[in-house]
């Protein structure tokens, strides 16, 4: 899914030959792909866990998901930040603060094109959180199937709604 992305992002670039503009839709394509695969490898470790150990732990998930998301997105700002510094590029507090709140995939904050980029580490750190909250407690009710059908029956009208709601114009 990464190469798909960069190559997505290169059809959009300056300078970038026609032919190469087919594909600038795929850097979408790509992160959903991610995003989809993503929510089955944190759902099937969930489900390993309650089976090994008879209960999800909340506390120990989110933290190994904070040391997955914290990483890049440190990187990232740190990158900005320095850019910004050798006067390189302008950035606006507003958008600084919806990278930070992990909320850059709403109209809460607008921004600039360079946080506008953690619009997807947003996405992806609201779904470990939300996530485990909804189905832990089906889990604990035995529910395993009842989330599995509903994950692959509202997976798909739901990602359209939020895609919609947050992002208009991809709609």
């Amino acid at each position: 899914s990464d190469l798909i992305v960069l190559l997505g992002h290169a059809a959009r670039g300056i300078g970038a030959p026609a032919w190469l503009w087919t594909l600038r839709d795929l850097g979408l394509l790509g992160v959903f792909l991610f995003f989809t695969i993503s929510g089955f490898i944190i759902t099937l470790l969930m489900l390993r866990e309650r089976q090994r150990r008879g209960r999800i732990g909340l506390a120990a998930f989110w933290q190994r998901r904070a040391w997955r998301i914290l990483p890049p997105f440190a990187a990232a700002g740190a990158g900005i930040a320095l850019l910004a510094a050798l006067g390189l590029m302008q950035w606006h507090w507003q958008s600084f603060l919806g990278a930070l709140s992990f909320t850059k995939n709403t109209f809460l904050f607008k921004g600039d094109w360079f946080f506008g980029h953690f619009w997807s580490l947003s996405m992806e750190e609201q779904f470990y959180l939300f996530w485990p909250l909804l189905i832990t407690p089906l889990l604990r009710r035995g529910h395993a199937v009842t989330v599995l059908a509903a994950t692959l029956l509202l997976g798909a009208p739901l990602a359209v709604t939020g895609q919609a709601l947050f992002h208009p114009h991809l709609a």
